[in-house]
């Protein structure tokens, strides 16, 4: 590619969400549209009923300028090296900020591990072990950086000196959360990659965190939880990962009637794999990424069948006879079928509370969730019409969709359009 065609794109691209929003799907309706990402920004400078920020495309050249200088990479979709990854996902993120090796990102064997800022000693203990023994098995990690689970998977990478992805939910170089200032650099100093949508000067704001876990779904071949409360945050990726039809790997609760479990509960009665050592995320991985589970010098194993050696786990003997693996899924498949289908009926038969409106569900005060309902009891499913519709700026619109969405209120469908739960 012509370097001053791609600098080009990446100002367009920049600039977009610059002007409509970090992480804002309608950014990808006006792609669709058009030929180019060129021609979406004169679009969308050109149309005033397209509602954006005012931003001078001098602000966007100037930012990527200042990332650069400051050793900030910065990859974009239309690149080649753009993670394949990510090319397919719903609202695939149209910038990503990052330091470290860009290539990790095509290696073999990516799990996803994420889970409560809080764990109880027993989280903690079946994190360090799982976390060692898929590292030993020639896995590479990725989670959030956030504190608790999320560092412990993390910590495990750089103890061994092995190099593991952290995807971040604010500015690439704000040092959130501040305990984890030395880890960051531990991260890239044993080879490491740590990336973002978010632009350099974006803070942690809470609106941020649901769209990067579709990124932490995205690059994950599968998703650990090792400790999920229902409100957890960490189902929010087990849920982007279900969508797109990976596998979802669940610690078993240690307590079933400790609230702090209930959410990995809720996933194992709906048929992900009930982990009880590292045997079952192999299986798995034997059976669903057959491709996935050669050797490679990215990460050195000596023995990539080794077992759990945890004292917390009792050790099992893997079999590779590819027949044996293969009645072992389909084992697995049948009975994962059964649960998914026990639980729908549950879920069908199980009582409406149509007579609470949804703008009594959510924790907003301001008016504006009020106009949101109204729009979409209007059959206003898109974000521009429903931003004409309540003269809401189209990025505080996305934030509040956003939480939304979180809340259980709304639901976002295929093409990017929203309608009442």
């Amino acid at each position: 590619m012509n370097i001053n065609a791609k600098y080009s794109r990446q100002v367009c691209w920049i600039w977009l969400v610059m002007s409509l929003g970090v992480g804002n799907p309608i950014i990808w309706e006006y792609v669709n549209r058009h030929n180019t990402v060129e021609e979406t920004c004169r679009y969308v400078q050109s149309h005033d009923t397209v509602k954006k920020k005012i931003v001078d495309v001098k602000s966007a050249k100037q930012l990527l300028v200042d990332s650069l200088k400051n050793g900030i990479r910065v990859v974009c979709y239309s690149d080649d090296e753009y993670p394949d990854s990510l090319r397919d996902i719903h609202n695939p993120p149209c910038v990503l900020f990052y330091r470290g090796n860009l290539n990790l990102l095509k290696y073999d064997k990516l799990l996803t591990v994420v889970g409560t800022r809080n764990p109880s000693d027993y989280t903690v203990r079946v994190t360090k072990a799982l976390c060692n023994d898929l590292l030993k098995n020639g896995f590479l990690l990725i989670s959030g950086l956030a504190l608790g689970v999320d560092s412990i998977s993390h910590r495990c990478s750089v103890e061994l000196g092995l190099p593991t992805i952290s995807v971040v939910a604010c500015g690439i170089d704000h040092e959130y959360p501040k305990e984890n200032v030395l880890l960051k650099k531990d991260i890239l100093k044993f080879g490491g990659l740590i990336l973002t949508e978010q632009l350099p000067d974006d803070k942690p704001y809470r609106g941020n965190f649901p769209k990067r876990n579709r990124i932490l779904a995205g690059l994950g071949n599968g998703t650990l939880i090792t400790e999920a409360s229902l409100g957890s945050g960490a189902l929010i990726t087990a849920n982007y990962s279900y969508k797109m039809g990976k596998t979802i790997f669940c610690v078993p609760p240690t307590d079933i009637f400790n609230d702090r479990y209930l959410g990995m509960a809720k996933y194992i009665r709906d048929g992900a794999i009930c982990v009880c050592n590292i045997n079952d995320i192999l299986y798995e991985f034997f059976g669903s990424y057959p491709l996935k589970v050669r050797q490679t010098n990215i990460i050195d194993i000596n023995n990539a069948e080794r077992v759990s050696e945890s004292p917390i786990f009792k050790n099992e003997t893997i079999n590779n006879d590819k027949k044996t693996t293969s009645k072992k899924s389909t084992k697995k498949k049948d009975k994962k079928k059964d649960v998914i289908t026990e639980s729908s009926k549950a879920i069908e038969e199980s009582p409406k509370l149509e007579q609470i409106r949804p703008e009594e569900l959510s924790t907003h005060t301001n008016d504006n969730v009020s106009l949101v309902v109204q729009s979409l009891k209007k059959g206003l499913t898109y974000l521009d019409d429903i931003a004409n519709d309540t003269n809401i700026d189209i990025s505080e619109l996305f934030e509040l969709i956003t939480d939304l969405e979180i809340e259980g209120i709304v639901k976002c469908n295929f093409g990017n359009s929203y309608t009442l739960v």
